[in-house]
């Protein structure tokens, strides 16, 4: 059985589990629940559904008793008001203790994906990217991302193996508007614009990881994706709105999602207001069940991306559940005894006696729905990956097996149960703590997170033989990034593929001037390419005669006439029997139906006719070869068999511009850009070109195709005609090709 189907099989296991993803022997026994739920007995809003909640003595209308001996203090974030929808959703209010915050509001919306392979093909990334930053233009709205800016607030979005989160902080006067926005960006078809700018906005994210810290790459793609040998590029440009529509309408369910709000003040009548916000949402879903949320699988064993480096990074992945159960706090502090801080941890002791004396590593968390994953990174040889697989399944197995010493739990837990209560006390780890206990069981068992930090408490009563059965079930991973397995260990791998080969064109690793510095190689291929800096510093204008072809409209006939430096642009554009001439000198233009009286144009016009001709490769390097632009190395690609660098322009002043470089040939293949269309929105645009011809001692594309947002809409436009010319007084005139 290959890696994949074992992985497949256990992940429908764990399905199959309604609260324990690491229950391994004996029955499945459903998480306690409250005595009695029954319907709130204040008299809610108008068209609100009134919430469940327990009645029971001492609950203090919350899922979670209180417990009297511990210090309320401690505890008071760990009480949060929870609320079930007839829908599915559970809303969950976090009270703030702090009256500094007493204006603030943090809420987070997390959607479950529904998929029992996770972020397959980095659809559920991608959707969220199209919620967040593509602008609502057939609604005249701007992104959810911009409307929450507008209120003073703040978005943040993130994507994991199983979870969906829209993460927002605003002003409470405003909280209730910014609710409503992101309710009506998810509610919203997605269009096939809004597609297309949130796949080109994900695509430079994505190549911008992957250029400066391939390691990230793969392990996103381990870590969210039960599909983990595409590279993650690859399925992310096949997809279109059709998909993205589809996935939208599967996962976007209120069954399962969690809304939890941390703010000041009461929280049942907020938590009243959140459930009459969400109505309009809600109403067009059936009743359902809330069910817990599984995390999304992980598979075991050595994954390994290939690469060209002598080193490798080698990433432990450890599973860890929700703070609930009764078996949590032991397990915590299982985990704490394993890699502990600094030099303590046994596996940190049991890599430098056994590996490395002098292995460093780093420990960071990864989400992965209502669990984590604890991620031990360090640097390695590959020939010592197989020792690092070892150390740490003999760490676990002893820790499992043995337990901890006296000493070494009470240390553990009061390291474990600061870092919780340290977590309860800032807005968003405590938005994140209530969504995975609720995410993992809907409802939170009676215990909740004030069981465990009790537990906590008295380390000695821990049950650790019980917590080691369940740290020792599952098997770590390691995931290894660089290098190539050793002929021995090879033959238990999973292949992940190759990284991309960033350190054969200099990728460099953070610094902003090395990037410069790596983009400065390519750029100066590209002028000497073009013709040379001594002919594109004489190059400050051209003449051209085009014909324009546009789906299955009629073509056109230019002629087009540029003035770099005096800032005039003349254009005469024949189509059909209609001759159009526009006229623009530095801010000023005019577009005139010969015949007709002429139509001045606005600034914003003006700029997009001369941003249009500038970003021609011609005046793209000319530009370079006078030092007036500046450009940074963002990743490489292989496109159809050639290697090509990827160069973003640095200019704050201008909208997003990036070229592509072919590094054999230097000749630029692509252009690509956003604009802002009046009356439109944004659109992407990817300007193609082909054909270079030596025209005056420069090489000039004379084949360009413009793609807007997708493949469908665009142009094809033929130079028939191309003449770089040196102004004054005639280089702008159209009039010289007649």
């Amino acid at each position: 059985m290959s890696l994949r189907q074992s992985s497949s099989l256990l992940l429908l296991a764990c399905l199959t589990l309604p609260a324990c993803w690491f229950s391994s022997s004996g029955p499945v026994v459903e998480p306690s629940r409250p005595p009695s739920i029954d319907r709130e007995s204040q008299t809610a809003e108008e068209g609100v559904e009134t919430e469940a909640v327990s009645q029971d003595p001492g609950w203090d209308r919350t899922a979670i008793p209180l417990s009297s001996h511990l210090e309320s203090h401690e505890f008071e974030a760990a009480r949060p008001f929870v609320s079930l929808t007839k829908k599915g959703l559970t809303v969950a209010l976090v009270a703030t203790t702090n009256k500094v915050d007493d204006r603030a509001v943090h809420f987070e919306l997390s959607i479950p994906h529904g998929s029992p392979f996770g972020d397959r093909n980095s659809i559920a990334w991608l959707t969220a990217r199209v919620i967040a930053d593509a602008p609502r233009s057939h609604e005249n709205k701007p992104s959810l991302r911009a409307a929450i800016e507008a209120l003073g607030g703040e978005l943040t979005l993130e994507v994991d193996g199983a979870v969906t989160r829209f993460l927002v902080a605003t002003d409470q006067s405003n909280w209730e508007t910014a609710f409503s926005e992101m309710l009506n960006a998810i509610g919203t078809t997605p269009s096939r614009r809004q597609t297309r700018v949130a796949q080109v906005l994900a695509m430079m994210e994505l190549s911008d990881t992957l250029a400066t810290a391939p390691e990230d790459g793969t392990l996103r793609r381990v870590t969210c994706s039960s599909d983990f040998t595409s590279f993650l590029p690859d399925p992310l440009q096949d997809l279109n709105q059709t998909n993205v529509a589809a996935f939208r309408n599967s996962a976007y369910q209120p069954a399962g999602a969690v809304l939890t709000i941390h703010a000041w003040g009461n929280r049942s009548k907020m938590a009243m207001r959140a459930k009459k916000l969400l109505q309009p949402w809600l109403r067009d879903f059936p009743d359902a069940i809330v069910t817990p949320t599984p995390p999304l699988n992980r598979p075991d064993g050595i994954l390994w991306a290939t690469g060209r480096t002598a080193d490798c990074e080698a990433s432990i992945l450890i599973d860890v559940p929700p703070t609930t159960g009764p078996q949590n706090a032991a397990y915590l502090v299982l985990l704490e005894c394993l890699i502990g801080t600094g030099s303590s941890g046994r596996l940190p002791r049991q890599l430098r006696s056994t590996v490395d004396p002098g292995l460093q590593y780093e420990i960071e968390r990864i989400d992965n729905g209502p669990y984590q994953f604890l991620v031990l990174r360090t640097r390695c040889l590959p020939s010592q990956v197989d020792q690092i697989l070892a150390a740490t399944n003999a760490a676990i197995g002893a820790l499992a097996s043995g337990g901890p010493t006296p000493p070494e739990a009470r240390l553990a837990a009061a390291r474990v149960r600061l870092r919780l209560l340290t977590t309860l006390d800032t807005p968003k780890d405590a938005l994140r703590a209530t969504t995975s206990s609720l995410l993992a069981v809907p409802t939170l068992p009676p215990d909740g997170y004030r069981g465990t930090l009790e537990a906590l408490q008295s380390p000695d009563t821990l049950d650790f033989t019980a917590a080691g059965q369940l740290l020792s079930v599952r098997p770590p991973a390691i995931v290894v990034s660089g290098g190539n397995p050793p002929a021995d260990v090879a033959k238990r791998v999973a292949d992940l593929g190759e990284l991309p080969n960033v350190a054969e064109i200099g990728v460099p690793k953070a610094p902003p001037e090395q990037k410069r510095l790596a983009a400065q190689v390519f750029l100066k291929t590209a002028v000497a390419a073009i013709g040379g800096e001594s002919r594109l510093l004489d190059v400050d204008g051209f003449a051209a005669k085009t014909v324009v072809h546009t789906g299955r409209g009629p073509q056109s006939y230019e002629m087009v006439g540029f003035d770099q430096k005096n800032r005039r642009l003349r254009r005469v554009r024949i189509v059909l029997a209609t001759t159009i001439d526009t006229n623009v000198k530095d801010t000023v233009g005019t577009e005139q139906v010969v015949g007709e009286k002429p139509i001045d144009l606005d600034e914003d016009e003006v700029t997009l006719l001369f941003s249009r001709v500038e970003r021609h490769p011609l005046f793209l390097l000319s530009s370079v070869a006078r030092g007036e632009s500046s450009y940074k190395l963002v990743s490489s690609r292989r496109i159809g068999g050639r290697q090509f660098a990827m160069l973003e322009l640095e200019d704050a002043d201008r909208p997003l511009l990036r070229i592509l470089v072919d590094i054999e040939s230097g000749l630029i293949r692509s252009v690509h850009t956003l604009e802002h269309l009046p009356g439109v929105g944004t659109v992407s645009i990817t300007e193609q070109y082909r054909d270079y011809r030596n025209i005056s001692g420069v090489r000039v594309p004379h084949h360009k195709t413009t793609l807007i947002d997708d493949t469908t809409a665009g142009s094809v436009t033929m130079y028939t005609e191309f003449r770089p010319t040196t102004p004054p007084p005639l280089g702008f005139d159209p009039n010289l090709l007649k």
